[in-house]
């Protein structure tokens, strides 16, 4: 037997039966990976080993990016109720923007995105605008997104021209430099380019107020603007430039801060370092409760947006009030829980249409 498999060999090429065997199996193979590992042996078996090494290279790039295309490049898609801005906004506001939460689509992207993840996500916008003809804002979240290609620009191009027909607007939020500079190609005229997320639906939310008359953040009534002028002799009226901090992170319960005019955001950073906005507020309200009432340093930068005017109510102050006028200070208290209170309900009512 071992005598006629030497003889059998020295007739025959061992290259030819491993040829003849793989192109026998290949027919009744039916896994995928088998056959183009078995395509690239055979390529260098009959054409040589640079030529097969090349077909391989090849065949691993295409499996590579038919693969990767089939990944989800949309991680999470929103509305208005499921995903609404840091801001302190008031009732009337935040009901009129969750009523029909659907004027808003969001999308969050993922990866590395080309020509044929990004047609999905064309798709998906396709999908959204024919079951939502109201779609007046469409958000594209890009903070997950590592780079495109040129290919996936001009398709982004598409997506703005469509909704744009259907009297939309589409915002970019979170680019990194080198995808702002792969769009900035494609679309150099796009000026809807905002530093985060937060930001977008901030401008988004004002601009559908706008739309419906309802954005009128200097006179809508907030609970602590009958109280401010009641405790004018016991506080005292700052002014803050833009862009100063009003309070520092890390900095000792200073009492409570009452705005008059203007906006402030209460910014940190998260673990990368990079500068983030957790809050915003706008006047009507009253800020610094949290340190003030836990007697602990601030956890958080407070930054004035714009030319800012606040009552300041110190600590001493506060003290004072109660000890001469114990009924004002008592509505104090009750007006500074009633906002703590609207607060969490506003959070409580986002996690619930999140997770909903």
């Amino acid at each position: 037997m071992a005598k006629n498999l030497v003889e059998w060999g020295d007739v025959v090429d061992c290259t030819a039966i491993l040829n003849l065997a793989i192109c026998g199996n290949f027919v009744y193979d039916l896994s995928p990976l088998l056959c183009h590992a078995k395509r690239a042996v055979l390529t260098i078996n009959v054409a040589g080993f640079s030529v097969g090494t090349l077909f391989g290279v090849v065949l691993a790039v295409v499996i590579f990016l038919r693969d990767y295309s089939l990944l989800p490049v949309v991680q999470i898609q929103f509305n208005a109720a499921n995903a609404p801005s840091r801001i302190d906004r008031a009732a009337v506001e935040r009901e009129r923007l969750t009523q029909q939460p659907q004027w808003l689509l969001g999308l969050e992207l993922e990866g590395f995105i080309f020509f044929g993840s990004a047609h999905r996500v064309d798709k998906q916008v396709i999908t959204a605008l024919q079951n939502e003809a109201n779609i007046s804002y469409l958000i594209l979240d890009f903070r997950r997104v590592q780079g495109i290609d040129a290919s996936a620009a001009a398709v982004f191009r598409k997506i703005i021209r469509r909704v744009q027909q259907q009297q939309g607007t589409v915002f970019f939020a979170g680019l990194s430099p080198d995808v702002q500079q792969a769009l900035a190609s494609a679309l150099p005229d796009f000026e809807h380019i905002y530093l985060d997320l937060d930001h977008a639906l901030e401008a988004a939310e004002d601009g559908y107020l706008q739309q419906h008359s309802l954005f009128t953040p200097t006179t809508t009534p907030q609970p602590v603007v009958s109280l401010s002028a009641a405790l004018l002799p016991y506080g005292k009226l700052r002014e803050v430039a833009a862009e100063s901090v009003l309070i520092a992170e890390g900095q000792a319960a200073s009492g409570l801060y009452f705005i008059v005019h203007g906006s402030v955001s209460v910014r940190s950073h998260d673990r990368m370092g990079k500068p983030i906005r957790l809050r915003r507020f706008t006047e009507g309200t009253v800020i610094g409760e949290m340190s003030h009432y836990l007697q602990r340093p601030t956890s958080a930068a407070v930054v004035a947006d714009s030319a800012l005017t606040v009552l300041c109510l110190s600590p001493q102050a506060i003290a004072a009030l109660e000890q001469h006028q114990p009924q004002l200070a008592i509505c104090l208290h009750q007006t500074v829980a009633t906002v703590l209170a609207q607060r969490l309900l506003a959070t409580n009512q986002s996690l619930q249409a999140a997770i909903a």
